[in-house]
């Protein structure tokens, strides 16, 4: 916070605005299939003109104890345009001491006031139109600060600007703490660190100061439980080790906006400042997967040129990232001593997208599609594009494909994928000395085929083990048959499992399914039939055949044996007072019963 400045947090509460989500597909890939190649984030926003190139798009907030507020003005406008919600002003002949002459053109987020000019004042604008965030960001824009105020020194100025980015399903649209917080922290009491003073950011990803005066690296701005909250706790006198910094700080961690969490300091770096001069700044987040660690470059260049991008970064950061869509925004702040804060020629790309400025041998191919293959690799995997290089590589999670070939128009290019874990993965193509392309590849488990299964019969009571024969059975698959589950299953390879057949019908006849993790099936149709167990003869050999129970023996010269059954019978009027056993056989057409109480009864 300025020196001698306090803000409340009712200063920097937003203005509610309806959330537009606009989706970027990504370029086609196909797994042996074709997609359409939709378009990359695109933005370009000057703020060189008398207005803004798509008011709709975007939110102006307007806080501090002046009267009236003082919203950010275009300075080279001299009508007021109305946003979303909000006004940007017009503020054509206010110049004092800037790089955008009176006249020309930039968004000016705070003004230059008198020195020790009790009244505060903040500006900030938000584009509050989701982005896909899968392909990362890459965010180039000119910032200026005023060299000094009138009836001041130089260097007597603060606090500074502030770029943020949100995530995109977060519609709250409140700015955090003003001063050294810079639209992006938090604030604590100054002489009581453990009191907060006012909530960050809501749904805060990143905020990068860009510190003149040195206060974005406040211990107060960070959270209580930060592993580090700043890197000092003067803060109406910050040391000159604190001034003239790029800082990065981290998400919100913490619904509650009680102080207690968030808002981290991650990385920072002295740098030299322009005085009253335009300086190229770049913000580059690379694609990455929801949830999963991606890398933050911040560039800031000498000096301003629009047409080329800052190539040597000031410092990166690994961070994670859950959110799948963003909105960004600038802020500023100030106190006693002001500021004219102004940024310009904003634009906005993915982060590996080709539609930069020129760059040598650079692949316009900025994205590829997804498709899905087997873990163990070998996936026949065709990239759409322009200008891919005859000798682009391709890698699939940091592995290379293999047998890339290129299209001679350099169009497309197919290549053969490693294997990997289960999962979706990260694409890069890269041609030589160019920005790389990025898509997502998912690798699933295999379809398996069931071929055979052995034994291919067993008891209606179940409980016998069979084997399975076929292709692709991987660990954690699954057995029915009939659609009753196999216990016990147990994959001996890739092309044969055992397991404890389920309970059945006499006489059916049934599929055997196996189902990989990821729900892929594969079905051998009527490969396993439930049936009582036939019992043989003990002779069925030479002249004649002997038939023989507990009790009994029948031998019948020269039969021909049809069948043999064995089965229950009730009571019958034979007499009998007991269940017996019987056995038929169909001996040259007659039929033969053997009772086991040597009942012999011949039809």
């Amino acid at each position: 916070m300025s020196e001698k400045s306090r803000f409340s947090g009712h200063l920097w509460r937003g203005l509610i605005a309806g959330t537009v989500v606009l989706v970027f597909p990504l370029v086609g890939t196909s797994h042996e299939f074709a997609h359409a190649a939709p378009s990359s984030i695109s933005l370009d926003e000057p703020f060189t003109g008398a207005t803004l190139n798509n008011p709709s798009k975007w939110i102006s907030i307007a806080g501090g104890t002046l009267n009236p507020l003082e919203w950010p003005c275009l300075t080279a406008a001299t009508t007021a345009t109305s946003t979303s919600v909000g006004t940007v002003e017009a503020c054509v002949n206010q110049n004092l001491n800037s790089a955008a002459a009176n006249g020309s053109g930039a968004l000016r987020l705070t003004r230059m006031r008198a020195f020790n000019n009790p009244n505060l004042s903040s500006g900030s604008i938000i584009y509050n139109e989701g982005l896909d965030a899968s392909e990362g960001i890459d965010i180039s824009f000119s910032i200026s600060f005023a060299n000094q105020m009138p009836g001041g020194s130089a260097g007597q100025v603060a606090d500074g600007i502030g770029f943020f980015i949100k995530d995109g399903a977060n519609a709250t649209n409140e700015i955090g703490q003003a001063g050294g917080s810079m639209g992006y922290g938090m604030s604590h009491l100054a002489n009581d660190l453990n009191s907060p003073n006012g909530g960050g950011l809501p749904g805060a990803l990143l905020g990068i100061g860009f510190d003149k005066h040195g206060n974005f690296s406040w211990n107060g701005v960070g959270g209580r439980t930060c592993a580090q909250r700043g890197t000092h706790s003067n803060q109406g006198s910050p040391p000159s080790t604190a001034k003239n910094m790029l800082v990065l700080r981290g998400p919100d961690t913490s619904e509650l906006q009680d102080g207690s969490a968030g808002f981290c300091y991650l990385s920072g770096t002295q740098v030299v400042f322009a005085d009253a001069q335009f300086q190229r700044a770049r913000v580059k987040i690379d694609p990455y997967l929801p949830g999963t660690a991606t890398t933050v470059s911040v560039y800031l260049a000498p000096a301003d040129d629009p047409t080329a991008l800052p190539q040597a970064p000031v410092f990166t950061q690994s961070i994670t990232i859950s959110a799948t869509t963003f909105k960004f925004g600038f802020s500023a702040a100030t106190g006693w001593w002001s500021n004219n804060h102004d940024i310009r020629d904003l634009s906005v790309r993915n982060a590996g997208s080709a539609q930069w400025w020129p760059v040598a041998s650079q692949s316009s191919s900025s994205s590829t599609g997804s498709g899905t293959g087997p873990t163990s690799g070998g996936t026949l995997l065709t990239i759409n594009g322009t200008g891919i290089n005859p000798t682009a590589t391709v890698t699939i999670d940091g592995e290379p494909c293999t047998s890339v070939t290129v299209a001679g128009d350099g169009t497309s290019l197919t290549c053969l994928t490693p294997s990997r874990t289960l999962g979706t993965k990260q694409i890069v193509v890269t041609n030589p000395g160019g920005l790389p392309g990025y898509g997502t590849f998912t690798y699933v488990n295999p379809t398996p085929t069931v071929t055979a299964v052995n034994p291919s019969s067993g008891t209606p009571d179940g409980g016998n083990t069979v084997a399975l024969t076929g292709t692709g059975f991987v660990d954690g698959a699954t057995v029915t048959l009939g659609g009753q589950s196999c216990t016990n299953v147990v994959v001996v390879s890739s092309t044969e499992l055992t397991c404890t057949a389920p309970a059945g019908t006499d006489g059916a006849v049934v599929d055997a399914v196996v189902t990989n993790i990821g729900n892929v099936s594969g079905t051998g149709a009527a490969l396993y039939r439930y049936a009582i167990p036939s019992v043989s003869p003990s002779e069925t050999s030479g002249t004649e055949t002997a038939v023989t129970t507990t009790t009994t023996t029948t031998t019948v010269a020269s039969p021909e044996v049809e069948s043999v059954r064995v089965r229950q019978l009730p009571k019958t009027g034979m007499g009998l007072n007991e269940l017996m056993l019987w056995s038929g056989l169909f001996v040259s057409g007659a039929f033969i019963v053997l009772l086991s109480r040597e009942a012999i009864r011949r039809h």
